[in-house]
This record gives structure tokens, sequence and C-alpha cells, in this order.
């Protein structure tokens, strides 16, 4: 199987927070180096800010690989392996984006949940699956790239991805 990249869909909600953030950030930054007396250390911190934020707003993309769902989110990371994989759900909601135990690596509220586990008692604080929320621009190009690499998944009705029942 070949590469595959799959870059993040971005709401313009999520766009317009990120920029302003980034652009203030990098302009206050620029500011304290030109204040009386300056002062390097907030300056440099606010940059940096402004780069951390501008790095995962048009740093994030998915690549499935022949092993691995792999994520970059900016300077943030996450490896998924393919055969841990138990689910892939569609997902729509702006509180998937804020709370709940997984690790949120979306920046739409349309995404994919990727749920999967080494072995079946791994569970994150003894009670939740491990999972990640991601959100490439075409979800079911992205779903069929993983049932092309994981062929034991099924369709669900709903257009999601399961582990066939034995």
């Amino acid at each position: 199987m070949n590469r595959s990249i799959y870059p993040a869909r971005i709401d313009w909600g999520i766009s317009l927070l990120f920029a302003g953030l980034a652009i203030l950030s990098f302009g206050m930054g620029i500011v304290c180096f030109f204040l009386t007396p300056p002062t390097y250390i907030g300056g440099t911190l606010l940059l940096l800010t402004g780069a951390l934020l501008q790095s995962i707003w048009m740093g994030t993309y998915y690549k499935i690989d022949e092993h691995y769902v792999r994520i970059q989110c900016g300077p943030i990371w996450w490896t998924v392996p393919l055969e841990h994989i138990f689910s892939v759900e569609k997902t729509s909601s702006v509180w998937l984006m804020m709370g709940g135990p997984h690790v949120r690596l979306a920046l739409s509220k349309d995404g994919l949940m990727i749920r999967y586990r080494s072995h079946p008692k791994q569970k994150w604080f003894g009670l939740f699956d491990p999972s990640v929320l991601i959100s490439p621009v075409d979800r079911d190009q992205f779903l069929e790239a993983i049932k092309s690499a994981r062929p034991d998944l099924t369709f669900t009705p709903d257009g999601n991805l399961r582990l066939k029942e034995s």
C-alpha cells in the first residue's frame, strides 16, 4: 500500500480564531521588544505562542501508511497502529472538540473518531477505549483507505467502520 496524505478540514470559525490569536501574539510579541524597558522573555514567549498556533492551523494532516495512521497537528503527532483499530465513526459535534475522553486533533466539527486498543483490557484510566478525533477533508475517502488497509473492518449501514463480529 502506498502512502496516502489527507489534509485536515478546518472550519472557518477555527481558522478565524487561530489566525486572529496568532496575529495578536505576533504583534504583542514584537511590541514587547520596543517597550521601555524591553521585555525579551515576554516577547519571545508571545512569538513562540504565535508560531505554535500558526503551525497547528496550517500544519495539520493525516497519513495512512502500511502499518499506521499518522496524525500531525503542528508540532503534536499521534500514531495509531492499523491493526489495533476496531471502530471508525463519523462525528459532527462541536462538543467533541472541547471535551471527552479522547485526543482531539481535529480542526472541524465534522470529523472521524478512531477507537483502538492493543488488547481487550486496555482502557484509558480503566474506563475508556483509547480514541482520537481527526477531521480529514474527505471523510469517505479516508474511511475507504482504512477499509482497504484493514479488510476485516466492515461498513455499517450509517457509513461507519466496525470490526466484523466473530
